[in-house]
């Protein structure tokens, strides 16, 4: 049976940890979709109490990137991008919160509409406006 993208990746994380995979390495062995990926496996991982730490770095106007698999040891949880947080309950801080912003609705900003013209009225406001003027000489 084949492997997944995510059974690849998981495999490099375990036999590198605590060491830094370039990106270039992660796509190298096929995986096209690694932030995602090792979104999942960050899941997985907090389970473990390991952590997936992104390292970025600037040379010569590029961004290059690598990877750890790196015990949590006193960090905080890895929270997922697409958990909404949770509402707030205590008291609005400001007078500007308590009243409520006021919105914007798309008509605090409209414009005048021009009046409506027909087709033979649009050609013909052109064809003023192309047209040659009369030339004719007189002495």
């Amino acid at each position: 049976m084949r492997e997944t993208q995510r059974q690849r990746l998981d495999a490099l994380f375990r036999s590198r940890e605590n060491q830094k995979i370039p990106l270039y390495e992660i796509c190298g062995i096929g995986i096209a979709a690694y932030s995602r990926r090792i979104e999942e496996l960050r899941e997985e991982y907090d389970r473990e109490d390991f952590l997936i730490v992104n390292y970025t770095k600037r040379e010569d106007g590029v961004c290059k990137s690598w990877y750890a698999r790196e015990p949590r040891s006193g960090r905080p949880r890895w929270q997922p991008r697409h958990k909404k947080p949770e509402p707030r309950t205590a008291a609005p801080d400001t007078p500007w919160e308590r009243q409520g912003k006021p919105r914007r609705s798309m008509h605090t900003f409209s414009l005048p509409l021009p009046p409506v013209k027909s087709w033979f009225e649009v050609c013909a406001e052109r064809d003023r406006k192309i047209a040659e003027p009369e030339f004719s000489l007189t002495p």
